[in-house]
């Protein structure tokens, strides 16, 4: 357990399993095309190896804040590492979030279109005529609203 910033950290300990690059690339599904035609689903180990790794850096920066106090180390060394480190934590994390960002884009346009599909599956006959009527009452409010207004009336409401 280790303290930084005002937050307790648990670490995984050297027992816990751990996921290898192979099974990470396998978890995380085909790539992105700009056809929303199948889902690209981000499993949970890619999320958990994402925290692993931002736990493995503040646990970096932890020790190195735990040098300082050693005398014969140079404090603004070991503060230019810290920084390096939160940098390179910084830049991975956004690479990685765009990464996965892009993948939700592509499930979310996946899944509406599946909710269109259904939806239209469900509609029933009757709407059509029900639409037919709404559109008609709006177009007598327009052409209404046009002949109070003293403007011209298109073509498609006379």
């Amino acid at each position: 357990m280790y303290h930084f910033l005002g937050a307790t950290w648990n670490f995984p300990s050297a027992s816990s399993p751990k996921l290898s690059a192979v099974s990470l690339k396998r978890l995380g599904g085909a790539k992105v095309t700009s056809d929303p035609s199948e889902l690209l689903p981000v499993n949970k180990c890619v999320f958990q190896a994402i925290t692993e790794a931002n736990g493995s850096f503040e646990k970096l920066v932890v020790d190195l804040e735990a040098l300082q106090q050693v005398s014969f180390f140079p404090t603004d060394k070991l503060v230019g590492y810290m920084n390096e480190i939160g940098r390179i934590r910084a830049e991975l994390n956004m690479s990685l979030m765009e990464k996965i960002a892009h993948r939700e884009d592509s499930n979310a346009l996946y899944f509406d279109r599946l909710c269109i599909k259904r939806e239209k599956e469900l509609k029933d006959p009757d709407d059509v005529l029900l639409d037919a009527e709404m559109r008609k009452k709006e177009k007598a409010e327009e052409e209404r609203r046009m002949r109070e207004e003293g403007a011209p009336l298109p073509e498609e409401l006379m």
